[in-house]
């Protein structure tokens, strides 16, 4: 049975997307080796049309950092040319949840972006371009609200007449990862000039910070310097505090021998 594959960072609605979807026939169970848990359900068209629907752990980049991560972008390489990846991100931070399916792009997956959260989205005076998006990104955007069921069932008709993915070859295969992943912000950002509602000020500070700090010639300067300062600090700024404090403690010790009559317990 054709395989569709829900991923995305933890708290993007991600789960409840999937209970939208698989209103029934769900299976929960652990991957192979180890105790993270795998959701699946058969999910089943008007005209008998099904296709199994996995749920994936949270999963923030393609550079792991825990078992679930590990997981999950180990299931997501093993089915990379036979299912449709659907990508829930939060709707009120595109800014930052765009970067990773762009990423997964150059790679050579086969996605659909689920843009979750349209009725918060709605409620902060936003508006997506989901339509620009989708030409600009070269992937289809559908608007979701998990939560109230707003938008599942266009999204669900979708992965409903999709077929197999063709098969895609990467874009990234002699690429390092910290290029790709500046290549890809700078995407992002492109994307999100579409939408209306003005770009997140924390993203603009992190954008500013990665230039700097992921630059191929000042980052490692920064990063000397940073840890010459380190050094200095535990072993050069610290003496006086160390001399400080070793002062003070000889100077109860004096005092406490001088309290102490008896030559036994001064000795102590």
């Amino acid at each position: 049975m054709r395989e569709v594959i829900l991923a995305g960072r933890p708290n993007s609605g991600k789960s409840t997307l999937f209970n939208r979807l698989a209103t029934a026939n769900q299976k929960v169970g652990n991957y192979a080796g180890c105790t993270v848990e795998k959701k699946t359900a058969t999910v089943k068209g008007a005209m008998g049309e099904s296709f199994e629907l996995t749920d994936l752990p949270g999963l923030y980049s393609l550079q792991p950092n825990s078992l679930d991560e590990e997981v999950a972008l180990r299931h997501l390489e093993a089915n990379k040319d036979k299912s449709r990846i659907v990508l829930v991100l939060d709707g009120n931070n595109l800014e930052q949840e765009l970067v990773l399916p762009i990423l997964l792009k150059k790679r050579g997956y086969h996605l659909a972006i689920a843009v979750n959260m349209m009725d918060e989205v709605r409620a902060n005076k936003r508006i997506l371009n989901l339509s620009g998006m989708t030409d600009l990104a070269g992937v289809p955007f559908f608007p979701v609200a998990a939560r109230t069921g707003e938008g599942v069932e266009a999204l669900k008709k979708f992965l409903i007449k999709d077929g197999a993915p063709q098969a895609s070859s990467s874009s990234a295969t002699d690429r390092s990862s910290v290029e790709l992943h500046r290549e890809a912000r700078a995407e992002a950002k492109q994307i999100n000039q579409l939408n209306k509602g003005g770009e997140n000020p924390l993203f603009r500070r992190d954008t500013r910070l990665d230039d700097v700090l992921l630059h191929p010639a000042l980052g490692p300067v920064l990063f000397l310097c940073a840890m010459f300062v380190l050094f200095q600090s535990i072993f050069a700024w610290a003496a006086p505090l160390s001399d400080l404090i070793e002062g003070g403690l000889g100077w109860l010790q004096d005092l406490v021998r001088a309290m102490v009559t008896n030559e036994l317990l001064a000795s102590l």
